[in-house]
């Protein structure tokens, strides 16, 4: 399609006496024109970069209005207003008072009042449009839907400086817009302004969106426009305020890496011999590398499928790699991402999404030993500081460009990115400026979503299908991998046969004596429950039994998970002091999602690498993400599939002399953690689903569990299903934001303990790290930028230090607070003397739980 742009000085004929920006580093003030010229640039930079305009073919292609293709002048008319929508989005600044009270425009110098420019520059953009629009000889069908866009890119426009809510306030916007003495606000612009530049009200709206199919387009092309007009913006600001250029390079292109990566990976021993064992597979040789390793053979031909199956179908998007643990997920994901980078050279970028920060930093080792750190693997989550760009060197120091990195991680500009499931929510999802500017930068890329099934069950159908379009509309190649894995294109009926299983039989895998029997399964704890009357006599009683199979079994490490934090650390007391005469105490830890940092690090070393044999007490934490390796496993029972991941952390390397075993009881209440979950429904105490979990067959488990969600999504309330497709088709972002939420709205509150840590090898006291912190928010003279970089540091830091409790509501609905703090910041309580909250160097809920006046429950502990 052609670049054709507005020419403005055919509206604004002294376009030349008008500016964007001032800048106390350069000395000029940028002239409209300029930001709008330099704006443009980025635009197409961004177009080039991540190949936009055949993004835009394939949105335009897929749209239907009275269930009727657009014709190709439609999509040109809309692709001019895509860019044009850009172009001009500063147009507004023409407004005399924004002239006189912001830039300082000795011209406009009697001119005092409103300084708005977002609405102003949504308004002319609509009427030199809307002017245009009438000029074509087009049919009412189709006259309907361009009204409509050049609506929908106004009221993007009129947002460029705050954030997303829903179109069906523009109207009110505009409403005022026209009281407020338009022509005033927008006195250079010597067109008419056309009285129909007027609002649409909500049964007009709703009457156009309901002819557009099919359903979620317009919400996908909203939210690119969006995200390319905030990056264009974000860019040409940044040149004229640095005097440096953003270039194709500086975006993160994979492109500029693959073949090396590739060659380096493999170059790898791993890969050299999976493609020796190819070729003894196919006759073409006779050494057979696994002959002493059968288990790295079946891992292999794991291998091998999955890849020969991505060749196949890498014009489809949606990928499941279903695999047992043990089997080799990452490494068979590694190859899976460069076959399909290299087969499409549109795609650029790499995501891994993972639901654990833990999963994180384990993959993101792996990657820099498999890629040989040609290329950087990135790390965006909360516990990582934001990079930074080292600019030059200047008498032997390095000076650091803080606007260039702090645009880098807004705009994810690093070609190998690894992050967490909030974040890409947050993306996909999010309303404000910085949230929505990398959607433009996942397209045409690859994302591998590892342990989906850790995600709210309550958001599976929405997920799937935000997946669905997201990808296929933006051209993103999606691999959802996990040991149990929902195949959760069946909430989306007609979209079955599109979503491509790389694994052809799973049973091959799973059902193998390798993986299927590496973990002998015992039930009679829940079959034969524990004797007791309350908790502590059910505790003993398990206890007995740890020591029973402790004794027999010999030198052993073993793993006993509880569902609420609280029963977990009432058995380590126990266990305890139990054994610490018997045995070395050191060898009883426990392990929750109360500890920091540090503490986990610590442990985790330890059952790994010291430790011959252990007692490891834990919460859900455990499940995934964890690499240990296990001989018995004590579990209180959940729902089939955290039963499976539990399992994984079991004789994971299936190389053990003797079978793993794994024992299950049922002590806590599972509900009350899993709160509305549906798998709740189907627990191992029915004998079915126990012979689900021994034959490691989770169809029946899935089949019944999408079902549930079926009737949940149909039901006459605010959860069904076409609610949210008709808050998506009226471009309701802030209900869509809301209710894509992962995290249930529950209220905590943070304690920053004072206390001592190390953190890189060096001990810090808390309170260094809390009066950085304060000194830092405090400080108004450090720029936006560098002020971002140096918080994320400074909260890299402070992690080591916050521990978060849980807070009911009193009776008004309000979330009681703690007290007796030094100081708070929001949501975060400093407190002077830590260690009134350490016991046995751990962090006590118990002790923290008495700042809160009233008593804590059981639930306060899950």
């Amino acid at each position: 399609m052609e670049y054709n742009y507005i020419s403005i000085e055919k509206y604004v004929p002294d376009i030349d006496s008008y500016f964007a920006h001032t800048s106390k580093s350069n000395q000029n003030k940028e002239k409209l024109l300029e930001h709008m010229a330099r704006t443009k640039k980025y635009m197409e930079l961004i177009f080039h970069g991540k190949n936009i305009d055949s993004i835009l073919e394939n949105i335009f292609n897929e749209i239907k209005y009275n269930n009727s293709y657009l014709k190709p002048y439609v999509k040109e008319f809309i692709f001019e207003l895509f860019i044009n929508g850009i172009y001009l989005h500063d147009i507004g600044k023409i407004n005399a008072n924004f002239q006189n009270t912001r830039m300082k425009n000795p011209i406009f110098k009697n001119h005092i009042g409103d300084s708005n420019h977002s609405m102003n520059s949504s308004v002319l953009f609509s009427n030199i449009f809307y002017v245009k629009l009438n000029k074509l000889d087009i049919d009412d069908d189709e006259f309907d839907f361009l009204y409509y866009c050049i609506y929908l890119f106004s009221y993007l426009i009129s947002k460029h400086h705050g954030k997303l809510n829903t179109i069906l306030s523009y109207g009110e916007a505009i409403d005022n817009f026209n009281k407020a003495f338009k022509e005033y606000y927008i006195s250079g612009y010597i067109e008419n302004v056309e009285e129909n530049i007027i609002a649409l009200i909500e049964d007009q709206l709703q009457e156009i969106y309901n002819s557009i199919s099919p359903k979620g387009t317009t919400f996908i092309l909203a939210k690119l426009f969006y995200s390319i007009l905030i990056g264009s913006d974000y860019y040409a600001t940044y040149e004229y305020m640095s005097n440096n250029n953003i270039n194709l390079e500086d975006m993160g292109s994979m492109n500029n890496y693959i073949k090396e990566i590739t060659k380096k990976y493999e170059s790898t021993d791993v890969y050299k011999k999976i493609k020796q064992y190819s070729l003894y597979k196919n006759n073409k040789t006779d050494v057979n590398p696994f002959t002493k390793t059968p288990i790295n053979e079946l891992r292999s031909n794991m291998f091998l499928e999955a890849a020969k199956n991505i060749i196949k179908y890498s014009e489809k998007n949606i990928f499941y790699l279903e695999a047992p643990t043990g089997s080799g997920k990452t490494n068979t994901s590694i190859n899976l991402a460069l076959n399909l980078l290299n087969r499409d050279k549109k795609l650029n970028k790499l995501f891994y999404i993972f639901p654990f920060n833990t999963l994180v930093e384990q993959t993101a080792d792996v990657l820099n030993e498999s890629f040989g750190k040609i290329v950087d693997v990135t790390i965006m989550n909360s516990v990582t500081p934001i990079k930074t760009n080292i600019q030059n060197k200047s008498n032997n120091r390095e000076m650091v460009d803080y606007e260039k990195g702090y645009l880098n991680y807004i705009f994810l500009n690093y070609p190998l990115v690894i992050t967490t499931h909030v974040r890409l929510f947050n993306m996909l999802f999010g309303t404000t400026r910085e949230e929505c500017i990398p959607i433009a930068h996942l397209a045409n890329s690859v994302i591998i979503i590892d342990e989906i099934q850790s995600y709210s069950i309550k958001l599976w159908k929405e997920m799937i299908y935000f997946l669905d379009k997201y990808s296929s509309l933006l051209n993103i190649k999606v691999i959802i991998m996990s040991a149990t894995l929902p195949k959760l294109d069946i909430l989306l009926n007609e979209k079955q046969a599109e979503y491509v299983n790389l694994i052809n039989d799973r049973d091959i895998y799973f059902k193998n004596t390798l993986f299927k029997d590496r973990v002998q399964l015992d039930f009679t704890l829940i079959n034969n429950p524990l004797q007791g009357e309350d908790i502590d006599e059910k505790l003993e009683s398990l206890i007995i039994k740890i020591q029973e199979v402790w004794e027999s079994r010999g030198r052993c490490k073993i793993l006993v998970e509880f569902m609420q934090t609280k029963t977990a650390r009432i058995f380590y007391n126990m266990a305890k002091e139990k054994w610490k005469d018997k045995y070395n105490q050191k060898r009883v830890l426990e392990l929750t999602g109360s500890d920091n940092k540090n503490v986990r690090k610590d442990i985790i070393h330890n059952v790994k690498h010291t430790l011959k044999d252990c007692l490891l007490i834990s919460t859900q934490v455990i499940e995934a993400g964890v690499d240990i390796d296990m001989d018995i496993g004590f579990k209180s029972i959940s729902f089939l599939d955290a039963e499976e991941q539990f399992l994984g952390r079991i004789n994971r390397s299936c190389m053990k002399d003797e079978k793993g075993i794994a024992y299950f009881f049922n002590i806590d209440e599972a509900k009350a953690v899993y709160k509305n979950d549906y798998r709740m429904n189907q627990t191992l105490i029915d004998y079915n689903i126990q012979q689900m979990l021994i034959d490691k067959d989770f169809t029946p488990f899935y089949k019944k569990t999408m079902e549930d969600i079926e009737k949940v999504k149909n039901r006459c309330d605010s959860k069904n299903f076409e609610i949210t497709l008709d808050e998506i088709d009226s471009l309701n972002f802030t209900a869509i934001e809301n209710k894509m939420q992962l995290i249930d709205d529950q209220s905590t509150v943070d304690l920053f303990l004072n206390v001592k840590e190390k953190i890189n090898g060096v001990v810090i006291e808390g309170k260094q790290v809390w009066d950085k912190y304060v000194d830092l928010l405090h400080d108004m003279t450090i720029p936006f930028a560098e002020k971002k970089i140096l918080l994320s540091e400074v909260k890299s830091d402070m992690n080591y230090f916050i521990y978060s409790i849980y807070v009911r509501r009193n009776k008004k609905g309000n979330s009681i607070k703690p007290n007796d703090y030094n100081d708070v910041i929001g949501e975060l309580y400093y407190y002077e003397d830590g260690y009134r909250f350490i016991e046995d160097d751990k962090f006590s809920k118990e002790k923290a739980y008495e700042l809160l006046k009233n008593n804590f429950c059981e639930s306060d502990f899950i």
